[in-house]
């Protein structure tokens, strides 16, 4: 039953709820595809109810980095932060959470309960922050972490008992060589850069949808080299150069810098492997995220893990045609596992952060893609 039909009470509380779906279109998602589907109902009560998955139109032309729908499964778990954090703010808390697991992450879908509560409206994070999505590929001060944030840090972590957190800043420079040749790999494999080149906007902000892609000024490289990847964007034809050591020289300007330039540098992964293990670990991800920005620093994703699941996953980006690729992806996993018990085999995600040298009215604040898909209905 669409929404407009609705008795005009419940109509209201439909409206306010599908202002939420809007609202949490900034949350997390890989490339900012932004992949899933909403339905909300009202329950009795006045409680509503939100059912979230992956959207078809999404999983039939998934992102490369998307293995297996691992990334949109943890994109409804980012995308479930944010629905919940602005329902606190309309006075509704969480009454019921859970995940009907289908046969593979696509088919996954996650159900809300909300419930109206009197009182203050509160949330974890401040309203700035719910807003910002703040993300910015530059250099950040080198200063430690702060006490108080890595104070907050750990208490997110201590909500998510099956996600383990490690910390390599300590040891950044065991962790730029294996990184640097994922990103060189992920510059260099056809189906990786193209989907690459994709997400990063070359005009200065000019062309439409710019606001939803990475700035180039981003991507760590200027002057002639940045030059050339915006030849290779208009000139698809120029990118075999990656192929032929021009990724090496991407990686190798952009990954260490970026890198040792941070307050910290983390990486996700969670305990046991199940698609609400996968969910919570978007949840954790986001949340991490929203307290970083709440404390006024900078967030990147790091998501090169996911290059080396695609081999270990199928192998769809072909990786596997090529020796020294697959090599580079054998090589990269060995050293993780052994430096830091990281198990590329399995599901990993990254993230550095700090105090960014740039002001926060020109970082990039990605902007939703497109409104989510919303089905209203009333039983």
């Amino acid at each position: 039953m669409n929404s407009t039909q609705i008795p005009k009470s419940q109509s209201l509380e439909i409206e306010m709820a599908a202002i939420w779906a809007r609202q949490a279109a900034r949350a997390a998602s890989g490339g900012n595809a932004q992949p899933w589907v909403v339905k909300i109902e009202r329950l009795s009560d006045n409680r509503l109810l939100f059912r979230l998955g992956i959207d078809s139109r999404y999983s039939c032309r998934p992102s490369p980095m998307d293995v297996d729908g691992k990334a949109a499964l943890m994109a409804l778990g980012c995308y479930a932060v944010y629905v919940e954090a602005f329902a606190a703010l309309a006075g509704f808390e969480v009454q019921s959470r859970s995940l009907a697991a289908g046969e593979t992450a696509w088919e996954t879908e996650v159900s809300l309960v909300f419930r109206p509560v009197v009182g203050a409206r509160k949330t974890k994070y401040s309203e700035q922050a719910l807003q910002q999505r703040w993300t910015d590929r530059r250099v950040y001060e080198t200063a430690p972490c702060p006490p108080d944030l890595q104070r907050r840090m750990q208490d997110v972590l201590k909500d998510y008992g099956g996600i383990r957190a490690t910390s390599v800043r300590s040891r950044i420079e065991a962790a730029i060589g294996p990184l640097r040749k994922l990103e060189a790999l992920r510059w260099k494999n056809k189906k990786f850069r193209d989907s690459l080149f994709e997400e990063i906007d070359f005009s200065s902000g000019k062309d439409a949808g710019a606001s939803r892609k990475i700035p180039a000024s981003q991507l760590g490289v200027e002057g002639f080299d940045l030059l050339f990847l915006r030849l290779m964007h208009g000139y698809p034809a120029l990118r075999t150069i990656l192929s032929m050591g021009g990724s090496e020289i991407v990686a190798r300007k952009t990954v260490p810098r970026l890198l040792r330039a941070s307050s910290g540098v983390w990486f996700l992964q969670a305990e046991v492997k199940s698609n609400a293990a996968v969910f919570d670990l978007g949840r954790c991800f986001q949340e991490l995220w929203l307290v970083v920005n709440d404390y006024g620093y900078s967030f990147q994703p790091i998501g090169l893990p996911l290059v080396a699941l695609s081999y270990w996953s199928g192998d769809s980006c072909g990786i596997g045609q090529s020796p020294a690729q697959t090599g580079v992806v054998r090589e990269v996993t060995g050293v993780l596992r052994e430096k830091f018990d990281l198990d590329l085999k399995e599901l990993v995600l990254g993230f550095r952060f700090g105090a960014t040298k740039i002001s926060q009215s020109v970082s990039s604040r990605l902007s939703p893609r497109a409104e989510p898909q919303i089905e209203s209905s009333k039983t």
